[in-house]
């Protein structure tokens, strides 16, 4: 006597389904940092590399008649974006529960894939804005560049984080570097904020027409665009994996110029297969990569603090 084994599978169209429902929701609920201006996205699959041209400069010839050609080499590098690839398999006690998660954007699974690549996005921004650059071709070992060496600057606000010792300096190296001061992005913790909230320059009505005491928050200063992350506390509240760096006592806030970070995502793979070690039940598991790199040294700047 024989038998039939049916094993229902997941079909195309629905993984499809979820992938653009996917999308759609992570459009919608931005991280803080990819609702910024400092964030320029990289559409395009599979983007692994930045090209970027030189500054350059015109030259004079007032006063020439019929003057020659001004050459110049264009110069060029190529920024290799690092690649951060992220996986999470969740268990389904049965097929139709399967297919109804992957296919409602208003399950409880699209909700908290949202927030978890929300997390990981703003921490792979972060860490892109501090990191090494590497240039050079794609078949080439390249050569790496440090933050310093890039055109990043550090400002040391560990014993004093107040609006003269840090907002003005990063203001100034800014303008210095002949970048607009305004529509930047501070990514700083509510500790930072708090010691700001402590200065009259930035609660004060004769410096500022915000009311941050009142609302709660700073919203913006000088020209900045204010991000709050969670951050460690002495003698307080410690944040296992927090979203900026911290190390022996001191955190790395970041303040970012429009357009200093390229950064984009991909979903490699999303498999929905029957579980081998549990009893009817299905395995949903996706597999996604974020890209991101600094595009341009002086965009980006590092405010030390004490935790």
């Amino acid at each position: 006597m024989s038998s039939n084994v049916i094993s229902p599978s997941i079909d195309q169209a629905k993984l499809l389904t979820f992938e653009k429902n996917f999308y759609k929701l992570a459009q919608q609920k931005d991280s803080l940092l990819l609702s910024s201006p400092a964030i320029s996205f990289m559409p395009i699959k599979g983007v692994s590399h930045i090209s970027r041209l030189g500054r350059t400069e015109l030259v004079n010839v007032s006063g020439e008649r019929n003057p020659e050609k001004q050459f110049s080499q264009m110069q060029n590098d190529n920024r290799r974006t690092t690649n951060y690839r992220y996986t999470k398999t969740f268990l389904v006690d049965n097929y139709d529960a399967a297919v109804q998660l992957i296919t409602d954007p208003t399950s409880d699974l699209f909700t908290q894939l949202t927030y978890a690549k929300n997390r990981e996005a703003d921490r792979v921004i972060i860490t892109a804005a501090g990191a090494a650059v590497v240039t050079g071709a794609p078949d080439s070992a390249g050569t790496s560049t440090s933050f310093a060496n890039d055109g990043g600057r550090t400002v040391d606000g560990t014993s004093s984080f107040t609006y003269a010792n840090v907002l003005t300096k990063v203001t100034r190296n800014f303008k210095n570097n002949e970048i607009l001061a305004n529509g930047i992005t501070f990514a700083m913790s509510a500790n930072e904020e708090y010691s700001l909230k402590q200065d009259d320059k930035v609660i004060n009505n004769d410096y500022t027409n915000y009311r941050p005491v009142n609302d709660g928050q700073i919203g913006r200063l000088d020209g900045h665009n204010f991000v709050i992350f969670a951050g460690t506390e002495t003698g307080g509240v410690s944040i296992t994996n927090p979203i900026l760096p911290e190390a022996s006592g001191v955190r790395t806030n970041y303040a970012m110029a429009p357009d200093a970070i390229a950064f984009g995502m991909e979903i490699g793979r999303l498999d929905v297969t029957r579980s081998a070690t549990h009893v009817n039940s299905w395995e949903i598991t996706i597999d996604v990569y974020f890209k991101a790199v600094r595009k341009e040294g002086v965009k980006v700047q590092k405010i030390t603090s004490t935790i």
